[in-house]
């Protein structure tokens, strides 16, 4: 996507984050109401907590990204500025949010007393964990990788 023209890329990045925004409300929405109808508390697990966390950040960061990136007038200084913020910011949310969902696979395989016997579920818990894992590894890669940044590709291409 480096080499494609930015505006495209960025309208796509903020249009994935919306629907990971309002999945991200679904979800918190739909374990409340679960918790509510087994009447048990729902915040007590560091899971939770920090659950809760990221996704205040993280919709604190989208709406300030979208006023910030969106809103014509905003001086290129300020954008500048916040981008500053933004990026270090995204990638902290980011492996907090695969952090959380470990935690919360982990607490689900372990809360049953029967989890020696639960192996298709528990299975499916742990795949899903490896998953996680292995694509928040390829995504740091790429983070860290200064061949794959807009910057560098521009310039590659340009010469």
């Amino acid at each position: 996507l480096t080499v494609l023209p930015k505006l495209p890329v960025k309208i796509l990045h903020g249009v994935f984050h919306a629907c990971n925004f309002c999945l991200s409300v679904a979800g918190l929405a739909a374990i409340f109401e679960f918790y509510r109808r087994i009447l048990r508390p729902g915040m007590y697990s560091l899971h939770s907590w920090i659950g809760i966390f990221a996704v205040a950040l993280y919709t604190l960061q989208w709406v300030a990204s979208l006023l910030a990136f969106f809103i014509p007038t905003v001086p290129d200084s300020f954008r500048s500025t916040f981008k500053r913020i933004h990026v270090p910011l995204g990638i902290i949310l980011f492996f907090t949010g695969v952090s959380t969902c470990l935690m919360g696979i982990t607490r689900v395989n372990f809360l049953d007393a029967a989890y020696p016997s639960l192996v298709e579920p528990t299975a499916y818990g742990n795949a899903l964990g490896i998953l996680l894992v292995a694509y928040s590894g390829f995504v740091a890669y790429l983070l860290i990788w200064q061949g794959f940044s807009r910057e560098k590709i521009n310039k590659f291409v340009s010469e």
